[in-house]
């Protein structure tokens, strides 16, 4: 894709939710496409998620959980375009929902998608389906619970927890 000549405002509102991270860039770039109309296809029923490399590719995001725990009930959001490294963790959220899990492995592949060539959904195997209804998923431990993090300088907790059908959850400590 031919980048365009001039300056792109790109406009994340409302302003006063923090905004941080790579995770727009797919986002980002789908929306330039569709802005030159390389993409004319609705976005609106679709959620874009994943960082975009230098080549193309797009690369898997960190803290996906949360953001798929605010759409998951959301019946407007039909697919979710995000990394293929992303849908396992993806699939803990969305399993018991209608919505379809797209893998991109770059910008190419998710256009096409859009415009008509679907791609087939993420579909998680009978293993791991067992695994993850048993919950002893061999990676889940990766994704849920508490884990150290360092962002720049400064150092803190990442927390998830999985807890679909609960009113509420309490963290004490």
């Amino acid at each position: 894709f031919e980048y365009p000549k001039g300056r792109i405002t790109v406009n994340l509102s409302p302003a006063y939710i923090h905004k941080r991270g790579s995770h727009f860039d797919l986002g980002i770039a789908l929306g330039i496409l569709s802005a030159l109309q390389i993409i004319t296809e609705d976005m609106e029923s679709r959620i874009l998620v994943g960082e975009l490399s230098f080549d193309g590719s797009i690369l898997p995001v960190t803290r996906l959980m949360p953001m798929l725990a605010a759409i998951v009930d959301d019946p407007s959001v039909e697919e979710i375009l995000l990394a293929e490294e992303n849908c396992r963790e993806a699939f803990l959220m969305t399993r018991q929902t209608e919505k379809k899990l797209i893998p991109v492995k770059n910008l190419r592949e998710a256009v096409s998608h859009i415009r008509g060539e679907k791609k087939k959904p993420y579909e998680i195997g009978e293993l791991d389906q067992y695994l993850f209804g048993q919950g002893n998923h061999y990676e889940i431990y990766k994704k849920l619970g508490s884990h150290r993090v360092k962002n720049g300088k400064q150092e803190g907790v990442y927390f998830a927890v999985w807890a679909p059908h609960a009113e509420s959850v309490s963290v004490v400590g």
